[in-house]
């Protein structure tokens, strides 16, 4: 005969957590005498699941059973104590770390921890009740938001999923990212298009800066907007009618603006090309001799110079982006009113294209050979200092070309482009994407932008590009190909300089190594694992470092026999 062995009045709040089990609620003043009885009673404890009750009695019989006692629909019933969870158990966060910005993996292959909302495990009452729903998330990549250290010394990491806040022990998290700045938005994104933004909200921070407003996005990009992961004009403001610009400085590398340009970097698989292709450009222009002044003087020698950061929109990880200030007059050194100041830039490089760049001695300024970029109008007194520059380039004979070269162009600056676009293999900026800025409205000089499709990385990402020596002398550039003919020596003696220091492949290859150790391999293979770039299977660190020594080799080869 089962007796009761010991007893006492409680008074104390608990939870119910019939989770993995299916225990019966008895009703009556007496517990089963057997065990074997429990065999055949319904399993209504699992309705109750995670319900608060008060618990009035615990009592322990002579076969080891301990049990408690509570008011259920208006009657005293018994259940398992060890089916229910006393309140005063919870844990307490011991340590918050808020913000935390990192991708990873969620990974639980032994397929025995949970996934708990608002709050970590066992830290508030709708927790209490464990699971085992992390490895449901297998494979996901998510975009981790903050840590919270508990009190049995358990770390559990933060991320958004179907808007709701989740958190999982970081123990089942792999391939963690570097710590990057993060950018959430918040809005509409089905109703934008290029022409007509949408209205969100935005956050940012990172270390130093913490910023939350309103914004306008829309696509931007003649190529990024039929592609799954999209480049994007950004404006923040004060108020949600967007009437009050907000300035701020997303970082140190970038000006403080209220106008930012997002880039998704989707073509190259690796991200990299475009940061530090530009700190390449950057530091060739800093080792020029005769650097126009107002160029001297504008934001890295008038290079926009990306800042790396993680984007995610609604909530969704975006991955691996990269933003600039919104390219202005100013950052070129330019006055934007001053038809003697002028920017403009190429768009297109195909052969085919009859309105192709330098190819006739007028241009046209409306995007089918060059964009005017500054000032905004197109006017007559514009037009007259770039078709002297047109005319000069596709009429000149030989030698007018090398005797008065010096009256149009800045010769440095244009044999550093040259130079940078076959060490690089540009095939997209040798005539696309070039840009070329005038003071005066007659003295001009390159600048680069756009530098997604290098090392050997074809425009669409789709392929590499081995051994291709067409840019030195088939370039559909006719400036360049003419600069070629008539300065092989200058062109020498500077690929000589420029290898013993900006351009050695020392130097090379360690900016792309400081790049991948700042951002981290397992952050770019998150951001793979997200969105899959037609180069994801074709470029990587090795790839660029390999395509460093080609380059270098085949461009030291042919300079040295100018």
């Amino acid at each position: 005969m089962i007796t009761i062995i010991e007893s006492k009045k409680v008074d104390y709040e608990a939870v119910i957590d019939q989770n993995n089990r299916a225990d019966a609620l008895l009703p009556g003043k007496f517990w089963p005498a057997e065990p074997a009885a429990l065999a055949d009673l319904k399993t209504d404890a699992q309705l109750l699941n995670g319900d608060r009750i008060h618990v009035v009695q615990e009592i322990v019989t002579s076969n080891g059973l301990k049990w408690v006692r509570f008011m259920h629909k208006g009657q005293l019933v018994w259940l398992f104590k060890e089916a229910v969870i006393p309140l005063n158990l919870l844990d307490h966060v011991t340590k918050y770390e808020s913000p935390r910005s990192y991708l990873a993996v969620i990974q639980d292959d032994k397929e025995k921890e949970g996934i708990y909302h608002d709050f970590p495990f066992n830290t508030n009452q709708s927790t209490m009740i464990s699971n085992t729903d992390a490895h449901k998330l297998n494979g996901t990549v998510v975009q981790v938001l903050a840590e919270a250290t508990i009190s049995d010394h358990e770390t559990y990491a933060s991320f958004i999923r179907h808007d709701r806040l989740n958190w999982v022990k970081k123990n089942v998290l792999k391939n963690i990212g570097n710590e990057l700045p993060l950018m959430t938005i918040r809005g509409d994104v089905s109703q934008m298009r290029s022409e007509k933004p949408i209205v969100a909200n935005l956050n940012y921070y990172n270390s130093n800066v913490s910023v939350n407003c309103f914004a306008k996005l829309k696509n931007i990009g003649r190529s990024s907007v039929h592609q799954p992961k999209h480049n994007y004009k950004l404006e923040l403001f004060q108020d949600e009618a967007c009437t009050k610009p907000k300035v701020v400085q997303l970082s140190t590398k970038v000006r403080a603006t209220s106008e930012y340009a997002l880039n998704s970097g989707y073509t190259d698989a690796t991200n990299s090309r475009g940061t530090v292709d530009a700190q390449i450009w950057e530091s060739i222009v800093a080792s020029e001799k005769k650097v126009a002044p107002r160029l001297k003087e504008a934001p890295h020698f008038g290079i926009l110079i990306p800042e790396n950061m993680l984007l995610a929109i609604n909530n969704d990880p975006q991955g691996l982006y990269s933003f600039t200030a919104w390219r202005e007059a100013e950052d070129l050194g330019l006055k934007s009113n001053d038809p003697k100041q002028i920017a403009i830039m190429g768009n297109n490089g195909f052969s085919d294209n009859k309105n192709l760049e330098f190819t006739h001695s007028t241009a046209n300024l409306d995007g089918s050979d060059f964009t005017l970029l500054y000032p905004e109008q197109v006017s007559d007194e514009v037009h007259e200092h770039v078709d002297r520059l047109m005319k000069f380039v596709h009429e000149s004979t030989d030698e007018l070309f090398k005797a008065k070269f010096d009256d149009y162009y800045s010769l440095e600056s244009v044999i550093d482009y040259y130079l940078f676009v076959n060490l690089v293999n540009g095939s997209d900026n040798v005539m696309n994407n070039s840009i070329m800025i005038t003071y005066d409205g007659n003295h001009w000089m390159f600048t680069a932008f756009d530098f997604e499709e290098t090392w050997n990385l074809r425009f669409n990402g789709k392929e590499l590009l081995r051994n291709s020596t067409w840019l030195f002398e088939k370039s559909t550039n006719r400036l360049l190909n003419r600069v070629r003919k008539s300065f092989p020596s200058e062109i020498k003696n500077r690929w000589l300089e420029l290898r013993q220091s900006v351009l050695s492949t020392k130097n090379l290859k360690r900016r792309f190594r400081i790049f991948y150790h700042r951002i981290g391999a397992t952050t770019i293979d998150n951001d793979q694992a997200i969105w899959h770039s037609p180069s994801e299977k074709l470029t990587n660190l090795e790839q660029i470092l390999g395509a460093i020594d080609e380059r270098t080799k085949i461009c030291d080869d042919y300079f040295s026999k100018l």
